[in-house]
Parts: C-alpha cells; sequence; structure tokens
C-alpha cells in the first residue's frame, strides 16, 4: 500500500472503514443461470442455418460447391459436438457461485 492510501486510510472515520465489509455480506453469492438443452437445440438450430445458407450463397458466387460443402458441414457439425460436451459438462459440474464485489 503506498503512503498516500494509507494516510488517507487513517483519516477515515471507523464506520466507513467498516460499512465496506457490511455491504458485501448483505449482497451474499449471486447464482449464474444455466443453458438448457432448448438453447442448445436453437443454437445448433440456428448455426446449421447460418452454414447451409453460407455455402449456398458460396456456392451460387462460385459455381462449385465441391469443396465448400464439406468446410461449411464440417464446422456445423464441430459445433455441435463442442454443444455436446458444453451441455454434458454443465450437467455434471456444480453450482456456479460467484461472490459479489461492490
Amino acid at each position: 500500500m503506498s503512503k498516500q492510501k494509507r494516510k488517507k486510510r487513517a483519516e477515515q472515520p471507523i464506520e466507513s472503514r467498516e460499512a465496506v465489509p457490511k455491504a458485501r455480506e448483505k449482497a451474499g453469492p449471486v447464482s449464474h443461470q444455466r443453458f438448457t438443452a432448448w438453447d442448445y437445440l436453437f443454437a445448433n438450430l440456428f448455426f446449421w442455418v447460418f452454414c447451409w445458407l453460407q455455402r449456398t450463397v458460396a456456392a451460387y458466387l462460385n459455381g462449385d460447391d465441391m469443396g465448400l460443402s464439406f468446410f461449411f458441414y464440417t464446422m456445423a457439425l464441430g459445433f455441435t459436438i463442442v454443444s455436446i460436451v458444453a451441455f454434458i459438462h454443465d450437467l455434471l459440474s456444480g453450482d456456479i457461485v460467484q461472490e459479489t464485489e461492490l
């Protein structure tokens, strides 16, 4: 701690020093809501439609979709695999509790 901070802290009345920990006690832990299976399903549906649309537009503009189909469907399949792993992780892990900071 620097000398200026020590001086300021020493000049503060004792009541104001104790107010911060009391406020933190009142706030308590915050619980974060997890994604549901429907959230993962909608995210996957959106991404598959996005990849299909991108492949279709690129194939129309390029005239050939041989490599494009492989690329976009591989991205969509990878996204689905990661979503499944994330969903399983959410199911198996405990509650997320984070202390609030004021």
